[in-house]
């Protein structure tokens, strides 16, 4: 299938570009490029098909390749894909969102990093080819070279730290989730004097995301790590000075970020004593690192939520999804509550007010000390305490909550370890939130690489619940077979 210049119409919506439909799919192209395009045969999806564009391959992949065709001044970048990557389409779909190609997911990052100031190697044609239910098949995208730029790992860090905190804020201020934002894809403008934002460009897109549900700080230490992990001598002392409240606890957190992309991606390990003595003390942190405390090891959940940073994304958690799990747990609750009531872990106390409305008296505990701030700043008690070893007596309360944390516990014995400790300070019931394999959510997890969240059926749960002294008496589920989260209330077991 070729198209020739004829073809195409002008894109009324989109200044300076053209349009050609077919059946399943579309292109669109520059309009001044189109006749280049033509030339070079970058128009026949055929040869598309067949890579019969002639140039190098420069990346290749079962399902994806990427070619670099002479042009007339300079290189064009062909990149094609077959097929949409594992889970993507069903990923949008369950957010209500309308799948969109590989080629439209790169077209759309860059205008997104221009917005940011950023540079991108030149977008000159993108399209798709998709199935009835709008599930990519085929999809086409042409960049040009990018000309005048040196690779940053060629610059001294002291020179670019102070134009990479900037790039950080930028990204993290209009919610520009750049998962690569390593080295080897960042680059300097040749000549450039004292480097700002704008000297950067950045290549390589096809992951970038515009519509993240990641907070603000998490995608600063995300970002950071990646740059972290792969500049030599970068600093996340410096880096995590760009960000609001930057602290021990953020530069800390983008560290061990680091240290995990490092291990992905088999870079050499940093010594961490040798780069702490290099970089000395930053000026606006303080010597509390935020540490683990206890529990350190186990499973990841227990050092995932210490430190400031999931402070701040809790609050940023959606008001609509907590208003759906305070109804969940409203129909699981007893009518009245009698005394103290256990939330563990407790995050910021945001299930304190249901808890008090019927006459119960929260107690919030949490392996982290500043959650632990936060929920006794909306009421009642609060402890820092792991969950498997609670520093509370024998029936000492009413009852237990947990929500959302059973999840995270690996094996069987875990999991009943710690119902075992829920029933023992429990005098009347323990209620608590699970993943249920049985949905589209929980696939859409699976199909994502999702292993760090542990499902059970009801029957499993029941089971283990019963070697804990529970007995289950109701349970519910948010949106069966579709969302994954489920509810249950146990009672204890006579003695």
């Amino acid at each position: 299938m070729a198209f020739r210049l004829s073809d195409f119409q002008p894109m009324p919506e989109r200044e300076g570009w053209s349009r050609v439909s077919f059946a399943g799919g579309e292109l669109r192209a520059r309009t001044e490029s189109l006749p280049e395009l033509e030339r070079v045969g970058l128009l026949d999806l055929e040869r598309w098909r067949g890579e019969e564009l002639g140039g190098v391959v420069v990346n290749r992949k079962p399902d994806r390749w990427v070619r670099a065709v002479p042009g007339e001044a300079r290189a064009l970048f062909a990149k094609y894909r077959r097929g949409s990557r594992r889970g993507e389409w069903l990923e949008e779909l369950l957010h209500v969102r309308l799948p969109r190609s590989a080629a439209a997911r790169e077209e759309q990052a860059t205008r997104a990093l221009e917005s940011v100031g950023l540079s991108t190697a030149r977008v000159i044609l993108s399209g798709e080819a998709t199935s009835a239910l709008g599930v990519e098949r085929e999809s086409f995208l042409v960049t040009e070279e990018l000309v005048g730029y040196d690779p940053i790992e060629s610059v001294a860090w002291s020179r670019i730290s102070p134009a990479l905190r900037a790039l950080l804020r930028g990204l993290s201020e209009r919610k520009v989730a750049v998962p690569d934002l390593y080295a080897k894809h960042l680059f300097l403008r040749r000549g450039a004097g004292e480097p700002d934002l704008g000297s950067f460009a950045l290549v390589d897109l096809p992951r970038v995301e515009t519509r993240p549900r990641r907070s603000a700080l998490e995608l600063f230490v995300r970002h950071a790590a990646g740059l972290v992990a792969t500049i030599p001598g970068a600093s996340a002392r410096e880096l995590a000075l760009a960000a609001p409240g930057g602290g021990a606890g953020l530069w800390r957190a983008a560290s061990r970020a680091a240290e995990v992309v490092r291990r992905r991606k088999k870079l050499a390990p940093v010594d961490r004593r040798a780069a702490s003595r290099s970089e000395g003390p930053a000026q606006g942190f303080s010597s509390d690192d935020g540490g683990p405390g206890p529990g350190r090891g186990g499973y990841p959940a227990r050092t995932r939520y210490l430190g400031s940073l999931p402070v701040e994304r809790y609050r940023e958690r959606s008001l609509a999804r907590h208003g759906v799990e305070q109804r969940l747990l409203s129909q699981m609750l007893p009518e009245r509550l009698e005394g103290a009531v256990l939330d563990v872990p407790c995050g910021l106390g945001r299930m304190g007010e249901l808890l008090q409305s019927r006459g119960g008296s929260p107690v919030s505990v949490d392996i982290s000390p500043d959650m632990v701030r936060e929920a006794r700043g909306a009421g009642g008690r609060g402890l820092q305490a792991e969950i498997e070893h609670l520093p509370l007596a024998d029936r000492s309360v009413d009852g237990a909550v947990c929500f959302r944390f059973l999840h995270h516990l690996p094996t069987r014995a875990a999991r009943v370890a710690v119902l075992r400790e829920l029933a023992r300070v429990s005098r009347r019931f323990v209620v608590l939130t699970w993943f249920h394999p049985v949905s589209a959510h929980h696939l859409r997890r699976l199909l994502a690489g999702d292993s760090a969240r542990h499902s059970q059926t009801l029957g499993e749960l029941r089971r283990e619940a019963g070697e804990a002294g529970l007995v289950l008496r109701a349970w519910r589920a948010q949106a069966p077979y579709l969302r994954d989260l489920w509810i249950a209330r146990f009672e204890i077991k006579a003695p």
